[in-house]
């Protein structure tokens, strides 16, 4: 690791674990993140005010898992969140960001609906963002049975997770009848072009790195040339997109390219707050989930969700 690159302390330590994100060895690190996955679930323990089942979901030639998180106790149709994992389109699945939706929805008060999309290199793109679409559709069609306010709802993702809701709220503009009122975009994944700047200067050395992240694109397109449904940074007109929030960390390959997407919403007149998290490395909420810093970042993530959707709709 490059010492120069000032870390927060308390979340050093952190980076020296097991590497589930290697995408040289895809198999071993999904392995591996079974494991610990495992050993979490083992220790996990009930949260009194939220409340959450596994719903599947069925598509033509498909059947997708969302878990649904609720606050106990609620009547009446809620704000929510549909919400995107991280782990590069290739990792991650229900349990990898469980903490963070179950977070969310203690702090908000909405629902949160968390999608078990399809990963490469099996299902490459565009499954993924196909997945994140019919979700989406189920979502509004189903409001009623899920307890949700249909005029209210955001749409949230981490890492690749937020190329797939960036992805996902283009899209809504013209194709949903009720788009989301909000994107929640943290850290994300937004442009397969990013080769300069934060890419190079973190190309090696921390857990994501720009060298993972050019190995992520390859095996996320596979043969498929890359577009805005995919890389949602190519996408030439952002007007009309939802008030936003974006999480960027400072240490991170990806940060200009939030930064850039941050300026270039702001020039089209979509409203944006952004949070760069200093001394930060991406992912640090999930990696260093007790440090300083990811304590801040969800504590914010909270006030964000209750702000957009967390109040209960009244007739």
């Amino acid at each position: 690791m490059n010492h120069s690159w000032e870390l927060e302390p308390d979340t050093r330590s952190a980076l020296e674990g097991p590497d589930v994100s290697n995408l040289w060895d895809v198999e071993g690190s999904r392995r591996l993140e079974r494991l610990l996955a495992g050993a979490s679930l083992a220790t996990r323990r009930d949260e009194p005010v939220v409340a959450w089942r596994d719903i599947p979901l069925e598509l033509e030639g498909r059947t997708l898992t969302v878990r649904l998180y609720e606050p106990r106790g609620v009547t009446g149709p809620r704000g929510a969140v549909l919400f995107f994992h991280g782990g590069a389109f290739v990792f991650g699945d229900l349990e990898s960001e469980h903490d963070r939706c179950v977070s969310w929805c203690r702090d908000s008060g909405a629902v949160v609906l968390s999608l078990d999309y399809r990963l490469a290199p099996e299902h490459p793109f565009p499954a993924g963002v196909l997945d994140c679409r019919a979700a989406a559709e189920w979502m509004l069609e189903n409001a009623l049975v899920l307890n949700i306010d249909p005029s209210r709802w955001c749409v949230a993702g981490a890492s690749a997770g937020g190329a797939l809701a960036a992805g996902l709220a283009q899209w809504a503009r013209h194709s949903l009848p009720t788009p989301p009122i909000a994107q929640i975009l943290l850290y994300p994944v937004l442009d397969d072009r990013a080769r300069e700047g934060s890419a190079r200067t973190y190309a090696e050395g921390l857990s994501w790195d720009g060298r993972r992240g050019e190995k992520m694109w390859e095996i996320y397109l596979g043969p498929t040339p890359a577009n805005a449904d995919a890389a949602p940074a190519r996408e030439p007109d952002l007007r009309g997109l939802p008030p936003t929030y974006l999480l960027v960390c400072e240490h991170d390959p990806l940060r200009d390219e939030a930064l850039d997407y941050a300026r270039r919403l702001i020039e089209a007149g979509v409203g944006v707050e952004m949070h760069l998290l200093a001394r930060a490395y991406h992912a640090v909420d999930v990696i260093a989930p007790e440090s300083r810093l990811s304590h801040l970042a969800l504590r914010e993530q909270g006030d964000v969700v209750r702000y957009f959707v967390g109040q209960p709709s009244t007739d």
